[in-house]
């Protein structure tokens, strides 16, 4: 048979110049059929970008034995999956000519080191749950409370570790590259669905505690400048005003409404001042906040926000040097022989699924850890390096929770869902933490509604900005959602642990375990006493959803 273009292991010269003039031919038909012809020829070629090199004629530039050496590439890489890179063609067998001036600047992708990966991961975990770690410890009792985080701890990172080793244990293809995918891949296109809509629970909620929060601090700091400001200019002092043993926090709940909000003022003065009326933590600054964010969170891409995000360490970092501080100035309050004792502790309390539901959250990385670890270095480590971020952040839940539950001068019980609650509004290192976090939340939160939107709107349309009217639609609402929520229930624990109880009774109870099991169902590995704890395990999670319904709001 005579060698055509067609010809995989074409090399006779005479056949090359047959196929360039069949090309010359083709090109002066009419305009219809020359459309047709490229439209069929333009498929990307291994050497170059059709769209970098439109005009040019690189295989009439190529030369034969170029033609040949990609007619054998055609036909080698028609023997095995194109997933599978094993008969792909090395870069030292590509021919020189096929190279274009801006290779030069189109760099791979780095691979990040342990050390990165590892700090990524506890970076990501430290959110805002850290100030309720305490209150969910006392609402379980000092130790039972210490038992829970150990063993949350624990499990989050098994079924994390699942996930991590599960597309190299069911074999499936490179494409698969996030959890999603793996599920898809598994259990069908149901459970895709299903880890798509509960990776969004995390994100909305943490939109919410966001919200909250940032208007918390900004009412806080607010306040503190006021007294400052009033300080200057009438004289006072408020040194002797606060006449306590710890002038530098107190217990909201003893308090009433009035003389609460009396304490939190620098001066003293009656917050009938008009100040209050115009700075008001759950009528006024909710809607100053979204003034700010409205147009913010409607850029296409928050970029700028992103490169802010680092911050976030050293404000973790500074509240951890706060919490300590505070609790040697304080010194241990610890009892647990004497119930009448203000320091008195309880080590177990019924109320105990509020931390596990908080935890839920607390140890959540599962649907963004396969991105996280997409880049090691050295892939063999993630088991390793997943397992030092966890006991990580294990330690500093420990730190925060232990450290503020032991020295916390008052009863137990006054210990706040967002612990710089208990914190009056004139202590210098509460007012420095507070704008520390306020930066990082107000850098956060941009990201956090982007990757919200760009899940849900790809989730509805297939692309991740169909126009400006979703996504002005899907802002307002979850602007309107956050609003309501600051005005109306403002309690950060309760937000965490129903977030944390919904979101991971799918992704860190159910899936993980349904998929390991299917994947060595389908390897014919699966044994009896693997179900047993597997099947314990979803079984946890559904208890854990159902108790958050049944505590009451204290």
């Amino acid at each position: 048979m005579e060698p055509d273009c067609n010809t995989p292991l074409l090399k006779p010269d005479d056949a090359v110049i047959r196929c360039i003039n069949t090309e010359e031919e083709n090109s002066s038909d009419s305009s219809g059929s020359d459309n047709q012809s490229n439209t069929k020829r333009r498929t990307r070629l291994p050497f170059h970008y059709p769209h970098v090199h439109r005009n040019a004629r690189v295989r009439r530039e190529a030369g034969s034995d170029s033609i040949a050496t990609y007619q054998r590439y055609r036909y080698y890489n028609k023997l095995t999956d194109p997933t599978i890179d094993t008969l792909s063609i090395p870069d030292h067998v590509i021919p020189q000519s096929f190279f274009f001036p801006f290779a030069s600047i189109i760099r791979p992708i780095a691979k990040q080191r342990s050390i990165i990966t590892i700090f990524s991961i506890w970076n990501t975990m430290m959110g805002s749950s850290l100030l309720s770690i305490p209150w969910a410890i006392q609402q379980a009792g000092f130790g039972c409370g210490i038992a829970i985080l150990i063993s949350m701890g624990c499990l989050c990172f098994y079924t994390a570790y699942r996930i991590v080793g599960l597309r190299s244990l069911a074999e499936l293809p490179s494409s698969a590259v996030e959890f999603p995918d793996l599920c898809r891949h598994l259990l069908g296109p149901w459970a895709e669905r299903g880890a798509t809509f509960f990776s969004l629970i995390p994100l909305f909620g943490g939109a919410v505690v966001y919200w909250v929060l940032m208007s918390n601090f900004l009412y806080f700091i607010g306040v503190y400048v006021y007294g400052l400001i009033e300080s200057y200019i009438h004289g006072t002092n408020s040194s002797h005003i606060i006449n306590t043993t710890y002038p530098d926090v107190y217990c909201p709940s003893s308090y009433p409404v009035n003389l609460t909000l009396n304490l939190l003022s620098s001066t003293g003065n009656s917050t009938m001042d008009p100040f209050y009326k115009y700075w008001s933590m759950d009528g006024t600054i909710p809607f100053y906040i979204a003034v700010v964010f409205a147009p913010i969170v409607s850029m296409k891409s928050p970029g700028f926000f992103s490169k802010l995000n680092a911050f976030g360490t050293l404000s973790i970092v500074y509240f951890i040097i706060f919490i300590i501080a505070k609790g040697i100035i304080w010194g241990v309050h610890f009892d647990t022989v004497d119930p009448t004792s203000i320091s008195y502790v309880h080590l177990f309390k019924n109320t105990f699924p509020v931390l596990v539901g908080t935890l839920s959250l607390s140890f959540f990385i599962h649907n963004c850890v396969l991105s996280i670890m997409r880049n090691q270095k050295k892939p063999e480590n993630n088991g390793r390096d997943l397992a030092i971020a966890y006991v990580l952040v294990g330690a500093t839940y420990l730190i925060i929770g232990g450290v503020f539950f032991v020295t916390f001068p008052f009863e137990k019980s006054c210990i706040e869902d967002n612990l710089l609650n208990n914190f009056r509004s004139n202590d210098v290192m509460a007012m420095i933490t507070r704008a520390f976090l306020l930066f990082q939340m107000w850098t956060l939160y941009p990201l956090i509604v982007y990757i919200l939107r760009v899940q849900v709107m790809h989730f509805l349309f297939g692309t991740i900005y169909p126009s400006w009217k979703p996504v002005l639609a899907l802002n307002a609402f979850v602007l309107t959602i956050c609003i309501l929520f600051n005005i109306y229930l403002p309690k950060v624990g309760t937000i965490i642990r129903y977030c944390g109880a919904i979101s991971g009774l799918a992704y860190i109870f159910t899936l993980p375990c349904v998929t390991y099991m299917k994947a060595l169902k389908d390897k014919k590995q699966l044994t009896l006493w693997t179900k047993v704890i597997h099947y314990f395990i979803i079984l946890i999670g559904i208890c854990n959803f159902i108790s958050q319904f049944l505590m009451r709001n204290n």
